[in-house]
């Protein structure tokens, strides 16, 4: 299972997104029970990925990575696949 949590661009200078011990901007990996299926290194338990502001969308493609779209400040959306 993952979940998208954006991070609103709220805090002192919007940085949550970057800081691993913060749950805003993240992926979030987790097992079908709930527990973290993956962990960055020094990162809250179930982080996949972080720097995410403001996730839009998400989807598996035939070979099973993850792409996530991003809804971004002044027309920068981006498409991404985190940790390719």
């Amino acid at each position: 299972i993952f979940a998208t949590i954006g991070d609103r661009a709220t805090g002192p200078g919007g940085q949550e997104a970057q800081d691993p011990m913060r749950g805003e901007g993240k992926v979030i990996h987790l097992t079908r029970d709930g527990d973290p299926a993956t962990t960055l290194p020094g990162a809250l338990p179930g982080v996949y990925s972080l720097g995410h502001r403001n996730a839009q969308g998400a989807t598996l493609d035939l070979e099973g990575r993850l792409w996530i779209v991003e809804h971004g400040a002044r027309g920068g959306d981006e498409l991404n696949a985190p940790l390719e």
